[in-house]
């Protein structure tokens, strides 16, 4: 109740203030860190880009407020948008507010990238975000990525903020079927004769695979680099059989590093749950950062 009044901007805003008046700053800095963030903020990247952002009671809004750019999954952000400077195309599979995808946007100038979510106020949400940020060439898809096109069923949580929703069936308990649509990658890239993709980052509860099952063909022809979410609950041996027909490599994203590793294994501290897979045999300026990362 409590921090529903305080998420009520007037009232934020006077308490806030009382707090400067009162506190000394480092004080008010912890005071504020923990009061609702209301209000929508700037984050600058370091090409300069800048990225209009809004909070709305989410998981990632305070870290990019208050932390930066990287504050939010570190090594994977950092990862990913130096990546993203050698992606003209990039899919945000799993959007939540889109994040991932504004970042590839900005990354270098005419990039473009398309954010899937499949949680309808999410998406609502993430579409409001990118229309803010109307000098970025991105889109939000209001839909689920499958193997399948059509519909699915979603298990939706109580609160539409939750990070862990999916169309896997008993991967949480206390869940609200609803009703989504379903695309597959492969099917809409055709609908948008999008010539190629670069770069994917897939966050879907445990429903990866399914996606890379419904991208099969466009993998096989543009041989795209994509960060994955592994769950200690996921099926690792359908990610690894992925990387033998496909010849892809992976490798761990752990801190603000990048592990060669023998096995795909999900980490059960929670704490760096992000692989990445990438073609083998194929030498871009992508790879070359990957294999600079890789030994270092």
């Amino acid at each position: 109740m409590l921090r529903a009044v305080l998420r009520v901007k007037p009232i934020n805003h006077t308490v806030k203030r009382i707090g400067r008046l009162l506190m000394s700053p480092d004080a008010f800095a912890r005071f504020d860190r923990k009061m609702p963030l209301v209000d929508p903020f700037e984050i600058t990247l370091p090409n300069n880009q800048r990225i209009q952002f809004e909070p709305f009671g989410d998981i990632c809004s305070k870290f990019l407020n208050f932390d930066g750019w990287n504050g939010y999954e570190t090594g994977s952000v950092e990862l990913f948008y130096a990546l993203a400077q050698h992606a003209d195309v990039t899919f945000d599979v799993g959007a939540y507010l889109g994040y991932f995808g504004l970042l590839a946007a900005a990354a270098h100038p005419g990039a473009r990238a398309y954010s899937f979510e499949a949680v309808p106020q999410l998406g609502r949400l993430a579409r409001r975000i990118a229309k803010a940020n109307s000098h970025l060439n991105i889109e939000v898809i209001d839909a689920a990525v499958s193997d399948r096109n059509g519909s699915i069923t979603l298990y939706l949580a109580a609160d539409p903020f939750s990070s862990d929703t999916s169309t896997a069936a008993g991967h949480r308990p206390d869940r609200t079927p609803v009703t989504v649509p379903a695309i597959t990658l492969d099917d809409f890239v055709k609908q948008r004769q999008i010539e190629r993709v670069d770069l994917l980052k897939i966050d879907t509860e445990t429903t990866e695979p399914a996606v890379l099952a419904g991208f099969s063909e466009t993998i096989a022809r543009c041989r795209p680099t994509f960060l994955c979410e592994v769950l200690p609950t996921a099926d690792v041996s359908l990610l690894s059989e992925f990387c033998r027909k496909h010849d892809y490599s992976f490798a761990w994203i752990r801190d603000r590093s990048l592990m060669a590793v023998q096995a795909i294994t999900a980490d059960t501290t929670l704490c760096n749950l992000n692989y990445l897979f990438y073609p083998r045999n194929v030498n871009t300026p992508m790879t070359d950062e990957i294999h600079r990362r890789l030994e270092c």
